[in-house]
């Protein structure tokens, strides 16, 4: 009973406790899931590969973990926390836990910008949200959720995708080899109880590592409890909402636009999506200081100076705006209606992403060269528009200068070109 190789005859195959069925989209899958059913109703085992390892899952009743522990003790798997919910879809998961309220937005936005994917997201409910959402999802309490913190993946692999959505779901371990897991639990299936273990195989194998744990409190922040497949700098630039500010030489308006935005995303709602500021200039080389007025007036409003990147000598020095920053940007601000189009010629693919700060449409007056009292009346005017659009962004308000909400396949891109760490 080997791997199934590409090119193989795609095909379902007997079902029966020491024959693999494929497992691949289509009509071998349909052939599959007129068994796959009748395994989970007899409270059997299934093993399937994933995008990240294979799974060992099983449906959700009373001796479901006591199942699961099983199959870890005989695999030497000491493991002996939750198991984890496992889907075939985001729509799967928002439509147990999408209910108002139940999410923080930023744990709604990883679960749109994470999943499908190899990532493993722990979600903290609010009690009074708990007991719904696992009705809803057909789990037992205690199976997949450590106290008020619910273990959930929706996974990318095709196939194990389409078993999953067939079967609304199932509660799953990983293990790193799929068929001689099957075959130790075959030779030792007294242990398990009576029901049918049944192995999956398909073309598309398991990259081998498991998926990137992150853990998301109430309280807002998110954790990466452990880094698999997908980097932690991955996942900082998934749930985090990246905001540039761009005027002409980056050392009056946009420093101040970002110092005042840093300032007052320090104060928004528990639970909100953190957002990272950052700022840059269409005509400067780089290197040059914040203007001495522009330093006075965030004085003046009590708004300590941002840090704005760089090492060194370069540190709190102007940027260059550069195609780089416009991509690693998912909202981006500019001053004027000139540095839009600045923008648009440097990448057309932003300028979709790109608005002016001023809600009302009107470009921010450039105070170079005047008074700190003009510098000081463009902040405040600064600081309003600021308040205004991060109204709407944590609203989901801004329209086509904010992110999209799903999850774009990046993540997917990443394994099958092998930079998934």
């Amino acid at each position: 009973m080997g791997i199934n190789r590409p090119n193989r005859p795609q095909h379902a195959m007997n079902v029966s406790s020491d024959t693999p069925m494929r497992l691949d989209p289509g009509a071998a899958l349909a052939a599959a899931l007129q068994h796959a059913p009748g395994l989970t109703a007899r409270a059997g085992l299934l093993i399937f590969p994933t995008e990240t390892v294979w799974a060992i899952a099983t449906r959700s009743d009373a001796f479901a973990l006591t199942r699961l522990q099983a199959a870890r003790t005989l695999l030497g798997d000491a493991n002996t926390g939750p198991a984890t919910w496992h889907v075939g879809s985001v729509d799967a998961i928002l439509r147990v836990a999408g209910g108002p309220g139940v999410l923080t937005p930023i744990q709604r936005r990883a679960v749109q910008r994470l999943c499908p994917g190899p990532v493993t997201l722990r979600l903290e409910l609010a009690p009074e949200h708990l007991e719904g959402v696992l009705s809803s999802a057909g789990l037992e309490p205690g199976l997949a959720n450590e106290g008020a913190t619910l273990n959930i993946r929706a996974v990318a692999h095709a196939g194990a995708g389409a078993l999953l959505l067939g079967l609304g779901g199932l509660v799953a371990i990983g293990t790193g080899d799929g068929p001689r897991a099957f075959r130790t639990m075959i030779a030792a299936r007294h242990q398990l109880g009576h029901g049918p273990i049944e192995l999956f195989e398909a073309d598309a194998l398991p990259s081998g590592r498991f998926s990137t744990v992150v853990r998301l409190p109430r309280r807002g922040g998110f954790f990466i409890d452990r880094v698999g497949a997908v980097s932690a700098q991955q996942v900082e630039s998934r749930v985090c909402l990246r905001v540039l500010m761009v005027c002409t030489g980056n050392t009056c308006r946009s420093p101040m636009a970002e110092a005042i935005a840093r300032a007052q995303v320090e104060h928004l709602a528990p639970g909100s999506v953190p957002v990272r500021i950052s700022s840059a200039g269409i005509h400067t080389a780089g290197g040059e200081p914040m203007s001495g007025q522009a330093v006075a007036a965030l004085a003046e409003l009590g708004v300590p100076l941002a840090p704005r990147g760089g090492v060194g000598a370069r540190a709190g020095l102007s940027h260059p705006l550069t195609p780089e920053a416009l991509d690693g940007s998912q909202v981006i601000f500019a001053m004027t209606s000139e540095h839009l189009r600045q923008i648009e010629r440097l990448d057309p693919a932003a300028a979709a992403r790109a608005t002016l700060l001023d809600p009302s449409g009107d470009d921010v007056p450039d105070p170079f060269g005047s008074e700190v009292a003009s510098y000081v009346r463009t902040a405040r005017a600064i600081s309003s528009m600021i308040a205004a659009r991060l109204t709407q962004l944590t609203a989901g308000e801004l329209g086509s200068a904010g992110i999209p909400a799903r999850n774009d396949g990046y993540f997917q891109g990443a394994i099958a070109n092998g930079a998934n760490g």
